[in-house]
């Protein structure tokens, strides 16, 4: 079964996942228990697919030798969704939305090496839609021509929505608070929880910030990013699909937003040759299709903000902000 068959029978098992009704009660009170399984894998890259993502997302001939930083969290899609589709996870994998996204590297693999995924879930926070989670990937890598170990490490923070109860939100402390890089970003927004609001927020960028281009998100990008990423998502593929889950119209993939601004940082801030982490918050959905502006600023030296902003609006809109250390 190829990845892209793999992954539709996965969505066809989320689309019917039952959630796990389980609480776990400690001295702070209540919190939903995530099942401790973890999903791993050993895959060889194959080129060609390598070399789509590549050209999809514009990571460069030059930085080709080396994965694209996102895409080691593509390859783990199918074990992420077989970890959602679990009896005992807790809620529906479908509606949930994509927060925020971290990804540390002590190393970009190249193509040529054979990778060791594991996946798996990490800490859980309150929040007040629902619940944040982690969904944690490693990937490791020992290579031949290196005697660096290459290591990637991706999280994803996905809120699952669900009502609290008095009693829930009575008891909530601060260690059940999303990082707060994620809150900071997010304060006075919705975090796109609301699909058709109108999310008004401040990036951390000044007006100084240069423009690094400016970009088209076409009508069926969607679909050419789940043909080769495996994420299936309705809500990316067609607009009908996506008023199902209360959206206007189709949206881009907000990990395909993230490597397309990876790509173009790359480019600008050359980055990738060592260690670097990069934070983002997704902010509003990208209506497809959609027209954007990468800016970014060096803060301090080897870090760089990142904000990707809407064309034809004021500064104050943003679709996703982030930052880059390395």
């Amino acid at each position: 079964m190829n990845m892209n068959h793999k992954m539709l029978t996965l969505y066809a098992k989320a689309l019917t996942h039952k959630p796990f009704v389980s609480m776990q009660q400690d001295a702070s009170g209540s919190a939903v228990l995530m099942p401790d399984i973890a999903c791993e894998r050993k895959i060889s890259i194959h080129p060609q697919h390598c070399d789509a993502y590549n050209a999809l997302t514009k990571w460069q001939p030059a930085l080709a030798t080396f994965v694209h930083p996102n895409y080691v969290q593509t390859l783990s899609l199918p074990l992420q969704l077989e970890m959602m589709v679990n009896k005992y996870f807790p809620f529906s994998p479908m509606g949930m939305v994509h927060v925020a996204n971290q990804i540390s590297v002590n190393r970009l693999p190249s193509q040529s090496e054979q990778l060791h995924l594991r996946t798996y879930f990490g800490n859980i926070y309150f929040h007040k839609k629902g619940w944040l989670f982690e969904v944690i990937t490693t990937a490791n890598s020992e290579s031949v021509l290196s005697s660096a170990r290459a290591e990637v490490k991706a999280t994803s923070f996905y809120l699952a929505r669900v009502k609290h109860t008095d009693t829930n939100r009575a008891s909530q402390i601060e260690d059940k608070q999303a990082p707060n890089w994620i809150v900071k970003a997010s304060e006075n927004t919705n975090v796109c929880i609301d699909a058709g609001s109108d999310i008004i927020t401040n990036d951390a960028l000044s007006d100084s910030a240069s423009t690094i281009e400016n970009l088209n998100f076409a009508p069926n990008i969607g679909r050419k990013y789940a043909k080769i990423s495996g994420d299936y998502n309705p809500i990316h593929l067609h607009a009908i699909c996506a008023k199902f889950f209360g959206f206007k119209k189709a949206i881009a993939h907000g990990m395909f937003s993230k490597a397309l601004m990876v790509s173009l940082l790359a480019n600008t801030y050359r980055f990738c040759q060592g260690e670097f982490e990069i934070d983002t918050v997704f902010k509003q959905a990208i209506a497809l299709p959609g027209q954007a502006i990468l800016k970014s600023q060096l803060s301090e030296p080897n870090t760089v903000d990142f904000a990707l902003r809407p064309k034809l609006v004021g500064k104050e809109k943003c679709f996703l902000q982030g930052t880059i250390r390395y």
